[in-house]
């Protein structure tokens, strides 16, 4: 009896070549007969699953963002606020080499993305997906007593997003002079400013 073919696997294997493919050699390296040689697949195979090259960077941009929510739902769910908060900002930055290429796949599709409709829902979704899940958190932290509470969480997710975005952009464009640690250091006092002031925090006694 043939062997069942799992289309899944088979779409993630090629979404994964199309990451690495990205990643080493830029965008326009992206094509049918480069992917087919990446993945092991052959180009009737591609053809098959994709009509268009945008379809084959749209499973390579899901792909990226199924990894980003790999690693948040790994975060401990009985975590505090902060820490969750912490840990899902990190999961933004490079600061290992799948995000380093992970983030040099999404900044290289951004002139795609400009041109295409459909590829401009991609980053649109994530990006909304990625205020809600922080305003969420933010929310449940100004509920603990670890973030202020006088923050509009919708707002502060926004801006802690841009924030991520501007360190983890200068850091591919100079990677020397903001290194890992440094990466850390600028989030860690971003984070310092969402915290409640000491009389206010739970337990604290009232004058």
């Amino acid at each position: 009896m043939p062997r069942a073919i799992d289309h899944e696997q088979r779409r993630a294997e090629i979404g994964a070549a199309v990451l690495r493919l990205v990643a080493r050699e830029g965008i326009d390296a992206v094509t049918v007969r480069r992917v087919a040689a990446e993945s092991g697949w052959s180009t009737g195979v591609l053809a098959h699953y994709f009509g268009s090259k945008d379809e084959i960077l749209a499973v390579a941009f899901q792909a990226s963002s199924d990894a980003y929510r790999r690693r948040f739902a790994n975060i401990a769910a009985d975590a505090r606020p902060r820490t969750v908060l912490r840990a899902a900002l990190t999961g933004l930055l490079p600061l290992d080499e799948a995000r380093r290429d992970e983030l040099l796949v999404w900044y290289g599709f951004v002139s795609r993305v400009l041109a295409s409709e459909m590829l401009r829902a991609f980053p649109r979704d994530a990006y909304r997906e990625l205020r809600t899940i922080l305003a969420e958190v933010i929310t449940a932290g100004q509920h603990a007593g670890e973030i202020r509470a006088d923050l509009r969480p919708g707002d502060e997710a926004r801006a802690l997003l841009a924030f991520c975005d501007g360190l983890a952009l200068q850091h591919l464009f100079d990677p020397a002079e903001l290194d890992h640690d440094e990466l850390v250091r600028l989030l860690e006092r971003r984070l310092a400013t969402l915290e409640p002031a000491p009389d206010v925090r739970p337990g604290a006694p009232v004058a």
